[in-house]
């Protein structure tokens, strides 16, 4: 509300005053707002003063999304990522493996639209970090990278013997969302509330390479 008490930096801890509830701006029995802007360019930028009927036909669509989108997350079971290994199948003992992962490509946003005011929100989830387990009794590796091909990849790990090993990837999913409404598209926003985990496990033959004399 248009008081000289009231700050954008904690809309929900308005105070009511005269000068909001008679302003000469505004038709008997509405309420003087000013109206702020938040991107990712500005603070709290104040952009117009408007007069509504009254607190109660403020829409806290930014609160609202929120609420919806942090809902929808505690019950999302991530799917299981595509992971490859080059050389691809099989590792070769004594030399680097590269591992690398990616969400399948069926993954869509999520749409969510049940409410009275018309408010969309449009959630995508995607990995963020990564916990790798090589299954060979080595130390784990956390990162932030899915991996790539040689030899742009970063995600490798060399195992000392052959044999068969049984590891596994843990992959923590967090989402980003807009918001439409009114035609007008907003974000994407981080969405609250922290990850999701996600463990999947592997099984990796390594073979043995030996050398071998030939002649011309």
């Amino acid at each position: 509300m248009m008081c000289l008490g009231n700050s954008p930096g904690d809309p929900h801890n308005q105070q009511p005053c005269v000068g909001a509830g008679q302003s000469l701006k505004c038709k008997r029995g509405e309420t003087a707002f000013r109206l702020y802007l938040t991107t990712k360019a500005v603070d709290n930028e104040l952009v117009a003063t408007l007069c509504l009927g009254g607190t109660d036909d403020v829409i806290p669509i930014g609160d609202m999304a929120a609420a919806d989108v942090a809902r929808y997350l505690r019950d999302v079971q991530p799917p299981d990522l595509v992971m490859q290994t080059q050389p691809p199948r099989t590792a070769i003992a004594g030399l680097a493996t590269y591992f690398m992962v990616h969400p399948p490509n069926e993954l869509q946003p999520a749409t969510l639209a049940a409410n009275p005011q018309g408010i969309v929100e449009t959630i995508t989830i995607a990995p963020l970090h990564y916990t790798w387990s090589w299954g060979d009794g080595t130390d784990e590796l956390a990162t932030d990278d899915a991996g790539a091909p040689y030899p742009d990849g970063q995600v490798t790990h060399t195992y000392a013997t052959g044999g068969r090993v049984h590891g596994s990837v843990t992959a923590q999913w967090g989402a980003t969302y807009t918001i439409t409404m009114a035609g007008e598209t907003y974000g994407p926003y981080d969405a609250s509330g922290g990850v999701v985990p996600k463990t999947q496990t592997f099984e990796l033959p390594i073979a043995t390479a030996h050398s071998h004399l030939v002649s011309h």
